[in-house]
């Protein structure tokens, strides 16, 4: 078996015992399951609220069956009421009534029951699942039996049976959700209200549109088809599967998949203990007809390892890479030419040590200190200079036989197929501060050099702040940053940053000539925030951009100046639309971008 097949089955079978771990971990506890069915059930979304009328009848996990005419169940609250000639079904016998309202959060259940010697309503309470033994008299809520008005409000879908576990989810079967004319029909629809957060993790990456559709899930799973809209790939299918526990999650995901070139993705993450937890993040990239032998097979894990001590923390980084997972062939190309095979796989690894903050004396300022070791391996080359020309003869670049050039007096712009690093850093920043006017003041600085053979490199950055806040519905800031970045190779510097006129459109910019590995970021934004309420938010906000080298248009850099307006309106109770749009300030010809930014969010 060659390597490759041995990583990928490592890779499967890990990501089956980390799926499968996660599935059959203790969840949290809930109440027993409830199965509701009726002749009509609606889901209110915007209230969290299911109505059902005609024949309801409802089975508790416990082994009991009710019976009635209108039900209500407050999913946030956690209670339902049953109402008309209702019938309640347990195993030591059965009780006739006008109402049951159950509290199932604080194990009350209420009941109106009909007593056939007196022909009058009486009000009983039941504690737990005791249906023997009734307190009769006991005060009870005032709205114990109120049902919800849901005559201004318009259903999100209709169903004929539900499972509902309270606290944690509710699966509709045979659903048809309110779209179109005449709705859409579903076979299931899963909505779960959990507060484990680990169901929130996302394994899909960013699309201007989302609609999600859950069709199957439990208490620690959900199983879900995105229906989603970006530039690139325009509309497309996705799926993602969840598996959690209260410390531990899994999430699968394949994006796009109904696309040639799909990302199969799989992340994810367990909290050992309180003081220690393991990350993986494992994509496959895939360019394939349908499930058909790809043409293109290439594979990145992420391995990431965090310890906490008293004082410091401790991170622990691997990635792998594995540029071509297929066998490679004569012509090192499969299907046609823009399909290359690259046999390189290279491999780096971290481990870094991080203080937590620290207050200098009396001081308004803490600090923050870290330092870690760095390694990195490619038998093809890890330390790049700059790619040889055209006129250096006898280079490859293709990753085949690695990237060197024959001939030359100078060493390959791949040179070392191992690397060593240190790198050590210093942040340091204030809290908010105020200074009068209601103005807040915050500042940041941020040092780091990373070094080994043959170079080393330098990153700053300070940042300084002010804002403050209109109300509660308005906010204005000002921003001024400076990042510097330095390469330092010594004496081969003009060896790793030659000089180069680029030349773009026909234009040569001999300017960035002077760029021998130092570079120079100011950056100076103004923003303001305005959201009256809740359903709308409108934001703008501007840059000014000053920057060594110069920007290049459509090569190198950033606009000079820049402004974006964001617009975000809420469509209904569970969507919002973002709306985007930036302002070049006539940057090389250009003024508004050229596309508008469309997002649904949840």
């Amino acid at each position: 078996m060659s390597l490759r097949k041995i990583i990928r089955a490592g890779i499967a079978c890990c990501a089956y015992f980390l799926l499968a771990w996660c599935a059959n971990a203790p969840a949290v506890a809930a109440p027993g399951l409830l199965h509701l069915s009726a002749d009509h059930i609606q889901f209110y979304y915007d209230r969290f609220l299911i109505r059902a009328d005609g024949n309801v009848r409802l089975q508790t996990g416990a082994g009991i069956t009710m019976t009635g005419q209108t039900f209500s169940m407050d999913l946030r609250l956690n209670r339902f009421l049953l109402a008309g000639d209702v019938g309640v079904q347990t195993a030591s016998g059965s009780l006739h009534g006008a109402a049951i309202s159950d509290f199932l959060t604080f194990d009350r259940t209420y009941f109106v029951p009909v007593l056939p010697d007196k022909g009058l309503p009486d009000r009983w309470t039941f504690i737990g699942d005791d249906y023997t033994h009734p307190v009769a008299g006991r005060e009870m809520p005032g709205d114990a039996f109120n049902f919800p008005d849901t005559a201004k409000t318009s259903a999100f879908l209709t169903a004929k049976s539900a499972a509902i576990a309270p606290t944690n989810y509710v699966r509709f079967n045979n659903a048809v959700l309110s779209a179109g004319p005449t709705g859409l029909p579903l076979p299931s629809f899963f909505l779960s209200f959990s507060t484990n957060p680990n169901l929130g993790q996302n394994s899909l990456s960013g699309a201007n549109a989302d609609l999600t559709y859950p069709f199957l899930g439990s208490s620690n799973s959900i199983s879900a088809l995105h229906f989603r809209y970006d530039t690139i790939n325009k509309t497309y299918l996705s799926f993602e599967q969840h598996v959690v526990s209260d410390r531990a999650y899994a999430v699968f995901s394949v994006n796009p998949f109904s696309r040639p070139s799909k990302f199969w993705n799989l992340l994810t993450h367990d909290r050992l203990n309180d003081n220690a937890q393991v990350e993986t993040f494992t994509q496959l990239h895939t360019f394939q007809s349908g499930l058909s032998m790809p043409v293109e097979s290439s594979q990145y894990s992420r391995v990431t390892y965090t310890q906490a001590f008293p004082k410091f923390y401790m991170q622990v980084n691997a990635n792998f890479y594995n540029e071509s997972l297929l066998t490679p062939n004569s012509t090192f190309f499969f299907g046609d030419p823009s399909h290359t095979f690259n046999a390189a796989h290279p491999f780096n690894g971290q481990i870094s040590l991080t203080t937590l903050d620290h207050k200098l004396g009396n001081l308004p300022i803490y600090a923050r200190l870290r330092y870690g070791l760095f390694y990195a391996h490619d038998r093809y080359g890890v330390q790049t200079y700059a790619p040889p020309t055209s006129t250096q003869t006898g280079c490859d670049n293709s990753g085949n036989q690695g990237n060197v050039c024959s001939g030359q007096s100078f060493k390959p712009y791949g040179i070392s197929s191992t690397l060593w690093q240190n790198f050590a850093g210093l942040t340091l920043y204030t809290p908010s501060v105020r200074i009068g006017h209601g103005i807040n003041l915050n500042a940041s600085f941020s040092k780091q050099r990373q070094w080994g053979p043959p170079h080393y490199v330098d990153n700053d950055s300070t940042s300084v702040s002010a804002s403050k806040l209109y109300g509660s519905h308005a906010a204005a800031f000002l921003i001024y940053s400076i990042d510097n970045v330095k390469d330092v190779y010594g004496a081969a510097q003009s060896l790793a940053y030659p000089s180069f006129v680029p030349v773009v459109g026909n234009l040569a910019y001999p300017g960035f000539s002077a760029f021998q590995g130092a570079a120079t970021y100011h950056t100076l934004t103004a923003g303001t925030v305005f959201t009256p309420n809740p359903n709308f938010a409108f934001s703008l906000f501007a840059e000014q951009h000053t920057d060594f080298p110069r920007p290049i248009p459509f090569y190198y850099g950033r606009a000079p100046y820049d402004a974006t307006a964001d617009l975000r309106i809420r469509l209904s109770s569970h969507t919002m639309l973002d709306i985007s749009r930036s302002y070049f300030f006539n940057y090389s010809n250009q003024t508004i971008s050229p596309q508008w930014g469309f997002q649904l969010l949840p």
